[in-house]
């Protein structure tokens, strides 16, 4: 594999998943084996369950697995004996998948291919191009509480695109009227995305780093805000990164020790 891709945190056990950037599986307190390469990983918490997309043989694969690590034994003889594909795109159709997202909330989870946002439900079923971006994609970050404008409340997906003059981050609201916003452009590569529920507030990366060996996070603040995600209180956060580019983020709330 490569440098690790995309942190994602089980907020009930702590427990810490990642993937490898062009490494075929996945990572935790056990190692899940995929197929081909991983392009997105999202976890349902509250159903003991980790998504994934991968790419493989000029197929793009929307996958399911149970996370048993603490149940008493493994089943080491058969690893994939709970696994399940909920769909599959050829890459033909639009390009590799690049990255998956979930509203557990409204059994809805959302992935991407080269320059569309598809919708389905957490099983699988009901899959449909939902939106086509004219740049492709290159990452998803999903609010799902939203935001009340006029008589609706609206929740968003959030994609990192790649267009000529740099890249810019769209918001998709898949309640009301499924319209979009401009949220942020850069002339540099967005890393990655994730959404702060708690905070109410959009963090993304920009890459790469600069030549003082500094990145940038940036973040957009939602207060305020007529419609939420309009870029009107962004922030810049820096960070010195002597290690090389980061590749992957998680933004949750922790608990203060107590002593």
């Amino acid at each position: 594999g490569g440098p690790p891709i995309d942190i994602e945190r089980n907020p009930i056990t702590g427990q810490l998943f990642w993937y490898d950037a062009g490494g075929v599986g996945i990572h935790g307190l056990r190692f899940w084996t995929t197929t081909g390469p991983v392009a997105g990983l999202a976890l349902q918490p509250s159903a003991n369950s980790i998504y994934w997309v991968e790419n493989a043989g000029g197929v793009g694969y929307v996958r399911r697995d149970y996370d048993n690590t603490f149940d008493y034994p493994l089943d080491l003889n058969n690893p994939f004996k709970l696994r399940k594909t909920l769909a599959t795109i050829n890459h033909s159709v639009n390009g590799p998948l690049t990255g998956i997202v979930l509203d557990p909330g409204r059994g809805l989870m959302f992935f991407s291919s080269r320059t569309r946002i598809y919708r389905a439900n957490l099983d699988g079923s009901g899959a449909v191009p939902y939106w086509t971006t004219s740049t492709p994609i290159l990452g998803l970050a999903i609010d799902t509480e939203g935001e009340d404008v006029g008589l609706c409340r609206i929740p968003r997906v959030f994609a990192a695109t790649e267009n000529g003059a740099g890249f810019e981050l769209n918001s998709y609201n898949y309640e009301c009227s499924g319209g979009s916003d401009l949220v942020g452009r850069s002339s540099q590569k967005f890393g990655s995305v994730a959404f702060d529920r708690a905070g109410r507030e959009l963090f993304y990366t920009s890459l790469p780093q600069t030549p003082d060996g500094y990145e940038y996070v940036f973040s957009t603040r939602t207060d305020g805000c007529l419609y939420g995600y309009d870029n009107c209180a962004r922030q810049r956060h820096v960070f010195p990164n002597p290690w090389g580019r980061s590749a992957g983020m998680d933004v949750g709330v922790t608990t203060p020790p107590t002593f």
